[in-house]
């Protein structure tokens, strides 16, 4: 009889065991179902590949965005994203990079796959650089100039907000039709969009990156106005194209859009 206690605690840990084993078997295999593939497959171009979008970046942090190899200066050739429209490799994370400098025999770039931070941290890493290079001065700079007196509002100026030192949404703004070219990673794409949302204007954001049409958009208004320098954002306000993110650009835009003054 002392047995039958001795064999059911037996039967109890063989069990326990058992349930245990096959816990750490079902993580293990939802954590190998879970991961995520950190290399993507290999790719290589051609200055002649169809849909092709290559983005460099120059000595100040800001990116441009091209579509043969030879349209990227010199010293930026060493580290440039590369995008294919027709393929959704290389549209999220990771993503392509190459070093346009060191083509093979045949013409053909070879590339590899580097995480987006891996790319944002070099875009943040020159825009500091040259934030430092602009805040310390060459012995022999000039001396700067005294900041100009503020002049006084026009009498039909929209008095600024106390908010941020932004002036209101002005009349008439409303019908403003606004659409903003570039990509997520595009810092002055964001600011374009923030400001014209200061503005009271509720733009359209088209990524060129994963829409060839909008890049074809893009690139058909560009060359509507003999524009063809690549940066982004593009910024079309009822039929005015801008390039590049500029607050006081905006501003006489939407002033010109909505018959006001600035």
């Amino acid at each position: 009889m002392r047995l039958v206690p001795s064999l059911r605690a037996w039967l109890v840990t063989a069990l326990l065991s058992a349930s245990l084993l096959q816990v750490v078997a079902c993580s293990k295999k939802r954590d190998e179902v879970d991961a995520k593939p950190t290399e993507l497959p290999a790719l290589s171009f051609r200055a002649d590949t169809p849909n092709l979008m290559l983005t460099w970046i120059d000595e100040r942090g800001g990116t441009h965005v091209v579509a043969s190899p030879d349209r990227v200066p010199e010293p930026s050739r060493d580290f440039v994203r590369v995008v294919v429209s027709d393929r959704n490799e290389g549209m999220g994370d990771p993503i392509y990079v190459s070093d346009l400098s060191k083509p093979d025999a045949g013409g053909s770039f070879s590339t590899r796959s580097v995480p987006r931070s891996v790319w944002e941290d070099e875009i943040e890493r020159r825009r500091e650089k040259s934030a430092e290079a602009a805040l310390d001065p060459r012995p022999d700079a000039p001396e700067p100039r005294a900041p100009a007196e503020p002049r006084a509002p026009a009498r039909n100026q929209p008095s600024p907000s106390p908010d941020a030192g932004e002036p209101a949404p002005a009349d008439g703004q409303s019908h403003v039709k606004a659409i903003v070219y570039g990509a997520d990673w595009c810092s002055p794409c964001h600011q374009a969009l923030d400001h014209l949302k200061r503005r009271g204007i509720r733009a359209t954001f088209k990524n060129i990156e994963k829409d060839g049409v909008a890049q074809a958009e893009m690139d058909a208004k560009l060359k509507k106005v003999g524009r063809a320098d690549g940066r982004i954002p593009v910024i079309d306000i009822d039929g005015k194209i801008l390039v590049g993110f500029s607050a006081r650009a905006i501003d006489a835009a939407l002033a010109q859009a909505s018959g006001t003054m600035l």
